[in-house]
C-alpha cells in the first residue's frame, strides 16, 4: 500500500515540474549547449537538420552533431538576445552572413568569446551578430 501511494505522488508530481520549465535545451556532441524559450517556439527537421526558431533567433544543427533535448528551468550557454528587427533573418551559409535586412545595415560579428571577426570566414561554431544594435545568435553548421 505504501509503494502504491509513493507512486501514486510521484506520478501526480511529476506533470507539476514539468510545468516550471520554460526553455528546451539542446547539446551537441562537443557539449556546447543551447537554449531557447519554448514560448513561440518551433522546431523542425528537414534534410538531416534540426531548426529551433524563436523569440531569441534561429538555431540549426546537423542531427549527426546532437547528443541531448531536454527541458529546463533557466537558459544555459549564451544568454538570450534579442529579436526585435523584422527585416533580418540572419543566418550563416557556408561560412557567409546573410539575410541581414537593409543594404546599409551596421553589421558587427563577434565570436562568443568577444573577439571580432570578418565576414566571409565564418567556420563552424556559434557567433553573436549585432545588426543595428540589435544581437542575435547563430550557428554555423
Amino acid at each position: 500500500m505504501r509503494r502504491l501511494f509513493f507512486l501514486l505522488l510521484v506520478a501526480l508530481a511529476l506533470p507539476l515540474q514539468a510545468q516550471t520549465c520554460r526553455y528546451v535545451t539542446v547539446q551537441t556532441t562537443d557539449g556546447a549547449q543551447h537554449s531557447m524559450t519554448l514560448s513561440g517556439l518551433k522546431i523542425t527537421f528537414a534534410q538531416e537538420q534540426m531548426t529551433m526558431q524563436g523569440t531569441e533567433g534561429t538555431l540549426t544543427f546537423a542531427l549527426h552533431t546532437l547528443s541531448e533535448l531536454f527541458f529546463a528551468t533557466a537558459p544555459t550557454g549564451i544568454a538570450a538576445a534579442q529579436t526585435d528587427h523584422a527585416a533580418c533573418r540572419p543566418a550563416i551559409v557556408h561560412g557567409k552572413l546573410t539575410g541581414v535586412g537593409p543594404e546599409n545595415a551596421s553589421i558587427s560579428i563577434f565570436t562568443p568569446d568577444g573577439r571580432r571577426v570578418a565576414n566571409g570566414t565564418l567556420t563552424h561554431g556559434t557567433y553573436l551578430v549585432r545588426i543595428d544594435g540589435i544581437t542575435y545568435k547563430i550557428l554555423a553548421q
